[in-house]
């Protein structure tokens, strides 16, 4: 099995409906040239930051 590629969104990306449709894109059009698994992980970011501050 091959090693996955991990993809990293931070929380300024996943405020922008039009960059995220940019990068879904690209992943289907990688995923359909390459077979090699992804994974896709949320990076935090400000918001989680403050949140953690309050656990």
């Amino acid at each position: 099995m091959m090693n996955p590629l991990i993809i990293k969104l931070g929380g300024v990306l996943l405020d922008s409906e039009e960059a995220l449709e940019r990068l879904f894109t690209a992943l289907v059009n990688y995923r359909e040239s390459h077979q090699r698994p992804l994974v896709i992980v949320h990076g935090g970011g400000c918001v989680v930051d403050e949140l953690m501050k309050g656990a």
